[in-house]
């Protein structure tokens, strides 16, 4: 039997938890086919199935399809310094960095089979609104800083044409806290923005974190729960097991990916949550 398991950091860590699980796990049958680390790679999850899955979050790769006229096929990388990137959003007040990763997240209606009068519902569905945490790379942050220009701005337009006023009016749902979504909790009218962008070497760009009060969960964990919510949904004849070590983060923290996982096994049926003790 194939075992899917997410906290392979401590898999070998010679402690009572870890110890407990994997005897747990010996006595199941169940055996490790891939060992996933804090990243999702399309390398390491269930012999690279879950490819169909990633591809969707290469926002770089997305939006230099959906502006292939802004790019002009060039495959220049620039990555925006955090002054720059700090411009974006004060001179255009609103969330431009936001909007482009929501627009390259949704607007392939066509792949999706929808039509615009359906978006709203389907984002109602799968987005839950209070702040997210948002990952911009090389190829997106490049698209971003040639859409300040007003040459490039009128050729944005002209890519997305009808659809911007109803997607913008959608994009109110997207800035909200996917934690609160996956803990069925309802989401509180305030959030804690990080006050500064940093430099994310893992994903060769810069990130901005949105934090929502009320659930404070650890970025990773969430990105981790959010595809393999995924990855279940659309493999629903796969039996698919997840194994944690019931890991205890700081307060400031919150959930953990345990309770996470423990949550999403409850919603999905294919998903069993197998913990030590």
């Amino acid at each position: 039997m194939r075992l899917l398991y997410l906290d392979a950091f401590y898999y070998y860590a010679p402690v009572r938890r870890v110890l407990d699980l994997r005897a747990v796990l010996r006595e199941r049958g169940l055996v490790i086919d891939r060992l996933l680390h804090t990243r999702f790679s399309s390398a390491t999850l269930l012999r690279d199935q879950i490819n169909s899955v990633l591809r969707s979050d290469k926002i770089g790769e997305i939006l230099t399809k959906l502006f292939s006229v802004v790019l002009s096929g060039k495959k220049r990388k620039t990555i925006l310094d955090t002054e720059n990137l700090a411009v974006v959003l004060d001179d255009e007040k609103t969330h431009l960095i936001e909007f482009l990763i929501f627009i390259a997240k949704y607007i392939d209606l066509e792949r999706q089979n929808l039509n615009i009068d359906e978006l709203s519902d389907t984002l109602n569905r799968q987005v839950c609104p209070e702040g997210t945490a948002i990952s911009v790379d090389k190829e997106s942050a490049m698209v971003i800083r040639m859409l300040r220009e007003p040459k490039y701005q009128v050729l944005f337009n002209t890519v997305i044409g009808r659809y911007l006023e109803k997607i913008y009016d959608s994009f109110a749902i997207y800035t909200t806290c996917r934690v609160c979504k996956l803990l069925g909790l309802n989401p509180p009218d305030c959030l804690t923005y990080a006050e500064t962008f940093r430099e994310d070497p893992a994903i060769g760009g810069l990130r901005w974190e949105a934090w929502c009060p009320q659930c404070r969960n650890h970025l990773d964990d969430v990105a981790k729960a959010e595809i393999l919510q995924q990855y279940a949904i659309s493999n629903r004849g796969d039996k698919i097991y997840v194994a944690t070590v019931g890991t205890i983060k700081p307060s400031r923290s919150g959930e953990c990916f345990t309770c996470l996982v423990n949550h999403l096994s409850s919603l999905v049926n294919n998903i069993e949550h197998i913990t030590h003790g």
